[in-house]
């Protein structure tokens, strides 16, 4: 990923929440000369190194480059929007687009059957943890052991970790303020990036 110095995110913390509330990634690899991507959740395992953990469907191709060990790349979509030049009080400027992303780059490790029932229960506790602790039939381990014929479950390392946050700093603060305002009505989760970064500077 280009990532000019204007723009790069250096911040452990910040790159592990940006990961966190964008969890639904995009997972690339390439072998034999194919390129594949899946889109899948991707839950934080641990901070330092970056960790991962994942699973997707044994019928998909993919799979075969989790179990050989091949590099994938997990992307993390942030908040994203079309800024128009209008928005400016300065000019002239050109049309853009302000978003936040992060890129991963590491070897998957394919998890152990109980590993594999594990790294599901924490996906769960993530994403539904009034669900995780109801009691449901569903939570029930002999259950879930049943199910994981039909998925492959991972472990992903980072190798290496690249994060951008291109939301207007390299502007005139008065052009700045001009896209928070805009964006606030049109975009507010990418007006609150914008905040946040901000209050980081």
């Amino acid at each position: 990923m280009y990532v000019p110095e204007w723009f790069k995110i250096e911040d452990p913390a910040e790159i592990v929440r940006i990961c966190r509330e964008n969890s639904f990634a995009t997972l690339f690899t390439a072998a034999d000369g194919a390129l594949s991507a899946t889109h899948l959740p991707l839950v934080v395992e641990a901070a330092e190194p970056l960790t991962f953990l994942g699973h997707l469907a044994v019928a998909n191709p993919h799979r075969v480059s989790l179990e050989e060990g091949e590099p994938q790349l997990a992307v993390f979509h942030g908040p994203h929007a079309y800024v128009s030049p209008q928005v400016y009080a300065t000019s002239p400027n050109v049309p853009t687009w302000n978003y936040v992303a992060v890129h991963v780059t590491g070897r998957p490790e394919v998890l152990s059957s109980e590993e594999a029932l594990d790294s599901l229960a924490k996906l769960v506790q993530e994403f539904d943890p009034e669900y995780a602790v109801s009691g449901s039939p569903d939570m029930d381990r002999g259950f879930w052991q049943q199910k994981l014929s039909g998925v492959i479950a991972f472990r992903l390392v980072a190798s290496r970790v690249e994060a951008k946050a291109k939301l207007s700093q390299n502007k005139p603060e008065r052009d700045f303020d001009r896209v928070v305002s805009e964006f606030a009505k049109q975009a507010p989760s990418v007006a609150q990036e914008m905040i946040r970064l901000r209050g980081q500077s």
